[in-house]
Parts: C-alpha cells; structure tokens; sequence
C-alpha cells in the first residue's frame, strides 16, 4: 500500500479485524468519494462557495479513515479557504491536488479489495 497516499492502519484498528467491516467502508469510499469530489468541482464551477465548504467538510471526514493525509490536509485547506470568495485561484489548484489525490486513493483501495 502507498503510505504517501493512504494508510489502511486506522481502518484495521477501528474493524478490529473484521475484513467484511473494512471491505464494506472501502465499498462505501469507492461509491461515495468520485460523486462528492464531482459535486466540490461543480459547485466551485457555479460559485457555490458555502456549498464547497460543506462537501469538502463531508468529504474530509471520510478520507481520514484510510489515512489519506495529503487529501485530508487538502480538503480542510479548500474548506477553510472557501470562506472567502478571494481564494478563488488557491482553491482551484487545491481542487486539482483534491482530484488527483482521490483518484489515487480509488485505485489503491480497489487493489486492496482483492
């Protein structure tokens, strides 16, 4: 697993080593994170900052859980930065860092399912 985007050792310790709990939190991650990340890019697209705010809050709490640390940081930056409508450049390449990092978290918990 790459430690530098996720780490699963939160998850194993909260499933206490339950593999159908940690399957079924991937499965949930994997349907959730894609739709979410779409819905912040949407909404910073129609300048729905509040709404930016809330999603990327929504977001945050899940992706700690499998330790994906940058993407978190990421998140709580947009979700504080989005406060101001004056960071609109700041939060378009932190929406950029966002995609990428949730893309890459996607395709290492899809290994990690088999």
């Amino acid at each position: 697993m790459d430690g530098n985007v996720i780490d699963l050792q939160y998850l194993k310790e909260l499933s206490s080593g339950n593999r159908e709990f940690e399957i079924e939190m991937i499965d949930m991650y994997l349907e959730q994170t894609p739709e979410i990340v779409s819905e912040i890019g949407e909404a910073f697209q129609s300048n729905d900052l509040k709404k930016v705010k809330s999603l990327s809050h929504k977001l945050k709490s899940s992706v700690i859980i499998f330790g994906a640390k940058l993407l978190h940081e990421k998140l709580a930056e947009i979700e504080e930065l989005a406060a101001d409508d004056n960071n609109l450049a700041e939060i378009s390449g932190l929406l950029k860092i966002v995609e990428e990092q949730s893309k890459l978290s996607i395709e290492l918990l899809q290994k990690e399912k088999l």
